[in-house]
């Protein structure tokens, strides 16, 4: 029975990974949808500044991703955002730590 369960463990913690690597992604599409959207609009409208309207529009397409996902996933959009960004942080900043989530040698209460 133990190592039925450590094996239940290592792959939920495996999907975890596989998980908050998604969230990561979804992050990195939605500054992909940010910086296209901006090439193609090419000017602002009156009253925003270049870095408004930057900010305003990388927000709403951190909002948009995290709206469909949340809607799939049937999960406040808040939530997934703010996973989305904790997401991007385990992969950037502590790629061990996401590799041995991964690997299944931690849980993702460990990793956080």
């Amino acid at each position: 029975m133990v190592s039925t369960l450590e094996s239940v463990e290592k792959a939920i913690a495996s999907l975890q990974s596989l998980r908050e690597y998604t969230l990561a992604m979804a992050s990195r599409l939605a500054e992909v949808m940010n910086h296209g959207s901006a090439a193609l609009n090419g000017s602002t409208g009156a009253g925003f500044t270049a870095a408004g309207w930057d900010s305003r529009s990388a927000e709403l397409a951190q909002r948009a991703v995290a709206a469909e996902i949340a809607t799939a996933t049937r999960t406040n959009d808040r939530t997934v955002q703010r996973q989305m960004g904790q997401a991007v942080e385990l992969l950037d900043r502590f790629p061990a730590t996401f590799g041995a989530l991964a690997q299944g040698r931690i849980s993702l209460a460990h990793a956080a």
